[in-house]
């Protein structure tokens, strides 16, 4: 058996000293280590690559050379698309276990276009001087398992705090090597769930409904980046249903652009194994963010939900956009489909006697998904609110039958699901 390999990737223009000082304390541990030099410029110092940047120009489709003079952006986006090939080429190949990084905003944008590659469940660490203050890195993490550690200090040069903060993201790169055990889904046992806390007592009956019949749940924040991760789930084939209780990120994206849905949220491509599902616009009454974010949007009811977060209620136009994007989407999926509708209520605070309350509002969603939705999409209401255990009953009776009618259809007998198994089975 090969010994367990760390890929290192890093500017070795400007960080090989460092890449040197990682590469050596990796082997000191026992593990192999690749090196990519993922430099636009200068020469590489410190350390020889195994990879070189020449190797990552000519995997984007270019030459090394002919990156000087077209701009700084332009080359970068180059050499991304080069790093993010020759990472997935190698893990592809299993010729490493784990993924560490070091680098500013350029190493930092370079090497996670290469972990964004792998799967989830790989060991990936980036130390970043951007992790740091109010930055945002969701960007450079995307729908991955990066872990982040700041480096605190420039990532320039050896020195007391470098090294200690180095030691740290080898030790704990070489720890997640050694401890990982991958991610294994058993097929036709697991099932999609987006959940906010606002609709977490309706997923929460619902959950112990589907963990009984002999499934189990993943559940999604859907705060941006979760629903990403569970449409990428859904065309690979993980799920055997997926029930979308809280859709609110096509709010967000018609109306605060915050947590945006994209694109692909709803829909399923015609290529791809996906999931029945089952749809409930929960929770597409409100946007939500800091304070200061929302209050901007004058004019409109809010409600202080904590300290940091303030929900703003959207306007009869706004829902209407929201309804018609919901619809347009539906009918692009190719999987099968339902909608639920709670006629009491499609948020915690959407309730009678509660400050975001408003039927009329409600109802002005569902008329709208009634007269776009395709005809082959079930519609069912439910006399209920959404966090009313009579609602979550309902929707996960449906979705059960709908996955049993598709095993039917596919031959597979319509029994349930395999008990748990274990990591190794």
């Amino acid at each position: 058996m090969r010994r367990k390999t760390i890929l290192v990737i890093a500017t070795l223009d400007t960080k090989g000293e460092e890449a040197g000082y990682l590469k050596r304390e990796i082997e000191k541990r026992g593990k192999a280590v690749l090196v990519l030099d993922s430099g636009m410029s200068g020469e590489a110092v410190g350390v020889k690559p195994d990879v070189t940047r020449q190797e990552v120009a000519e995997a984007a489709g270019r030459t090394y050379e002919s990156l000087e003079g077209i701009g700084r952006n332009a080359a970068e986006e180059i050499m991304a698309r080069g790093v993010a090939g020759i990472v997935k080429h190698l893990y592809d190949e299993r010729q490493f276990d784990g993924a560490l990084a070091i680098g500013g905003s350029d190493g930092t944008l370079l090497a996670s276009a290469g972990m964004r590659q792998l799967p989830i469940g790989v060991p990936k660490l980036i130390v970043s001087a951007m992790a740091c203050g109010p930055t945002q890195f969701g960007h450079y993490v995307g729908t991955k398992d990066i872990t982040i550690m700041p480096s605190v200090v420039d990532v320039a040069g050896l020195n007391p705090i470098t090294r200690g903060i180095f030691d740290n993201a080898v030790a704990a790169i070489c720890g997640m090597v050694d401890e990982n055990r991958g991610i294994r889904l058993a097929e036709g046992r697991f099932v999609g769930l987006t959940m906010f806390g606002q609709t977490t007592p309706c997923g929460t009956v619902g959950k112990a409904i589907l963990e009984k019949a002999g499934y189990e749940t993943i559940i999604f924040h859907p705060n941006g980046t979760g629903g990403f991760v569970m449409e990428e789930l859904i065309e690979e084939g993980a799920f055997c249903g997926v029930w979308d209780l809280t859709t609110q990120e096509i709010s967000d994206e018609i109306v605060f652009g915050r947590s945006p849905a994209g694109p692909d949220r709803l829909t399923c491509s015609c290529d791809a194994r996906c999931a029945p599902r089952l749809v409930v616009p929960g929770c597409v009454d409100f946007i939500w963010g800091a304070p200061e974010q929302i209050e901007r949007f004058r004019g409109r009811r809010t409600y202080q939900f904590n300290s940091k977060v303030m929900l703003g209620k959207l306007t009869d136009a706004e829902m209407i956009e929201v309804a018609d994007s919901m619809a347009d989407r539906l009918n692009r999926c190719c999987s099968s489909v339902a909608a639920v509708f709670p006629l009491k209520g499609i948020s915690m605070f959407d309730k009678e006697g509660e400050e975001f309350y408003d039927p009329d509002l409600d109802g002005l969603l569902f008329k709208r998904l009634r007269a776009g939705l395709d005809p082959r999409i079930e519609l069912i209401e439910v006399d209920a609110h959404i966090n009313d255990p009579r609602f979550a009953e309902a929707c996960v009776s449906l979705l059960m039958e709908m996955i049993r009618s598709i095993r039917e259809c596919s031959g597979r007998a319509p029994s349930r699901p395999s008990a748990p198994q274990g990591p190794e089975d």
